[in-house]
C-alpha cells in the first residue's frame, strides 16, 4: 500500500488548480496548498476517499519536491510537469533510460527493426521507456522484457484509465517495469494528451530512439521534442526505404543509425554520459 497522506495532498493540488502550472507552483509552494484545502474543506472528503483508494490498488505518486521526483523532468531547471501517479518499481526512473518510439501501424520491417533495438537495448543494461501503444511501443517493450530488461510505460490517460498490454502480462514482474502517468487518475485518452505526454517519455530518457515515423504524428513529435529536451536523438535508417518521418528528423539534426552494430555502439555511450536535466 503507498502512501495516501501524498497521495490527497497531489490530488487536492490537482483537484484546486487544475492546470499543470498552477498544480506544480501549489505543489512547490506548501502554504498556498495548505491554505486552499482549508478554504474548500467541504470537498476534502472525496479527495481523501479518492487517495485511500488509490493507496489500496498500490498507486503512489512522485511530485515535485519529493527526493524521488526524477531530476531529469526539468526543462532549463523547472519541472516539465508537477506529477508523476505511478504503479509498478518507482526505482526504475532512476535508472539510465532510452525511450523508444515509432509507428502504431508498424511495418515488417520496422517491427524486426523494433525487436532488435529492445534486445540492445536489455542487453546494454538500459532501461526502456515506452508509450504502451499498439506497434513500435508494445514490440520493442516485449523484446525488452523477454531478454531481462526493464520498461517504464508513460501513458496518455489517468493511470486509472489504462495498464500494460494484455500481449505483455506474461513478461511482468514486481520489479522489472514501472507505469506512470502525469495526468489526473481518471483522465480519459485524448490526441493532444498524447502528444504532451512526449515530454515525459523524453524527459526520462538520455536518448530517444525513433524506428519509424511518418511526415506528421506522434513519433515525428517525440523525436522533435528529444531535440528540444537537448536529448540524444538516434534514427534508424532503412535504405531507400527510409521512412519519410525518419529523413526528416535525420535532416532536422538527429544522428542516423544503419545497423544493429551501430546502436549497440551509440547506446553504451549513453551510461557514460553527464546527467541531463536539474530541478531548481
Amino acid at each position: 500500500m503507498s502512501d495516501s497522506s501524498q497521495l490527497f495532498r497531489v490530488l487536492a493540488a490537482f483537484h484546486l488548480f487544475r492546470t499543470p502550472a498552477r498544480v506544480t507552483k501549489a505543489l512547490l509552494n506548501r502554504e498556498v496548498l495548505e491554505d486552499a484545502i482549508e478554504t474548500h474543506l467541504s470537498e476534502m472528503s472525496q479527495v481523501e476517499d479518492h487517495a485511500a483508494r488509490l493507496s489500496s490498488e498500490n498507486i503512489g505518486v512522485l511530485a515535485v519536491r519529493d527526493p524521488a521526483f526524477p531530476n531529469t523532468l526539468a526543462d532549463r531547471g523547472m519541472p516539465i510537469v508537477p506529477a508523476l501517479f505511478y504503479k509498478g518499481n518507482p526505482e526504475l526512473v532512476t535508472h539510465d533510460c532510452v525511450a523508444v518510439s515509432g509507428s502504431r501501424d508498424v511495418s515488417d520491417r520496422g517491427t524486426s527493426a523494433a525487436a532488435r533495438a529492445g534486445k540492445i537495448i536489455a542487453a546494454a543494461d538500459l532501461c526502456l521507456v515506452a508509450g504502451n501503444a499498439r506497434g513500435v511501443d508494445t514490440v520493442s517493450a516485449s523484446s525488452v522484457l523477454a531478454n531481462s530488461g526493464r520498461t517504464i510505460f508513460v501513458l496518455p490517460e489517468g493511470i486509472s484509465r489504462s495498464q500494460p498490454r494484455a500481449a505483455l502480462h506474461d513478461l511482468l514482474t514486481e520489479d522489472n517495469h514501472l507505469v506512470v502517468s502525469q495526468f489526473p487518475p481518471n483522465q480519459d485518452w485524448a490526441a493532444h494528451s498524447a502528444m504532451a505526454r512526449n515530454r515525459v517519455i523524453c524527459g526520462l530518457s538520455r536518448s530517444v530512439l525513433v524506428v519509424e515515423a511518418r511526415q506528421s504524428g506522434g513519433s515525428l513529435a517525440a523525436g522533435r521534442e528529444a531535440q528540444k529536451l537537448s536529448r540524444q536523438l538516434l534514427t534508424l535508417t532503412y535504405g531507400d526505404n527510409t521512412p519519410p518521418g525518419n529523413q526528416l528528423l535525420i535532416d532536422e539534426g538527429a544522428t542516423p543509425v544503419d545497423s544493429p552494430d551501430a546502436l549497440r555502439t551509440l547506446l553504451t555511450a549513453v551510461s557514460e554520459g553527464p546527467e541531463q536535466g536539474t530541478l531548481l
